[in-house]
């Protein structure tokens, strides 16, 4: 059975192939003001016709109302979208209210059950850094919500007089010698910082060992400065996704 895999975030658009239980690579694109139907056009309109299109939206009501719109009108099928439950696939999430919990955070947790030994902390560099945890027996612990670059970058550059654009810049000076470049560096020391420690603390109350991985599109940007053992795996979500998938064919 040949599936599309498709994560909606804040800002982009992923999707991959799952073919007789393969993942095929991921794709992205940026989503933002662009028409939602001719970019669906442009990426999906070449594709097989899948059997099953599975979906994961954290971005609102209005795009997953487009998105299943073209997806019926292209192939004739219905969207199953994924839904958070407080207990499957061997994970049981913390949150008193799942409906509260967000759908990717908990596909990632389902990815790290799944598919690594022991005791877990989870890191989505994205529009925000969300961080989740998860002992051995696959209980989450609870997590952390923080801004990500963009948004840090994003919060001084209008809320602060004088500052303007910030560039995306490939370095990282310690101390900057302009504004926009101390902006630019200081969002970037600032979420280093909070993931190193995060680790150290957790490792610390934790006393076993802990798997961490870092994943989303942030996540290499910020990997050269960590100072930990991280694995680095940029499909990570869809793995989850593709677990599911294959669960509930």
């Amino acid at each position: 059975m040949m599936m599309l895999l498709i994560d909606v975030g804040n800002s982009r658009l992923k999707w991959a192939m799952q073919r007789n239980g393969q993942l095929q690579a991921t794709q992205r694109i940026e989503y933002r003001g662009r028409p939602l139907p001719l970019l669906f056009e442009e990426q999906w309109a070449d594709i097989p016709p899948p059997k099953r299109v599975v979906v994961t939206n954290v971005a609102g009501q209005s795009l997953a109302l487009a998105l299943a719109a073209w997806v019926q009108d292209a192939w004739g099928l219905p969207i199953d979208f994924v839904q958070v439950e407080r207990e499957s696939f061997g994970v049981r999430i913390a949150y008193d209210d799942p409906g509260r919990f967000g759908v990717d955070r908990w596909v990632s947790l389902i990815a790290a059950r799944n598919l690594l030994p022991g005791a877990v902390c989870v890191f989505d560099c994205g529009t925000a850094i969300t961080v989740d945890v998860m002992d051995a027996s696959g209980e989450h612990l609870g997590g952390l919500i923080a801004p990500g670059l963009t948004l840090m970058r994003k919060s001084l550059s209008e809320n602060t007089q004088g500052i303007g654009v910030v560039p995306n810049l490939s370095e990282h000076p310690l101390l900057a010698r302009d504004t926009a470049t101390a902006v630019q560096a200081g969002s970037h020391w600032a979420a280093v910082g909070f993931i190193d420690r995060m680790v150290d603390e957790l490792q610390r109350n934790m006393q076993a060992p802990l798997n961490t991985v870092i994943t989303g599109g942030d996540a290499g940007l910020l990997l050269p400065q960590l100072v930990g053992a991280y694995r680095h795996e940029p499909d990570w979500l869809m793995k989850g996704m593709a677990i599911i998938a294959e669960g509930k064919a």
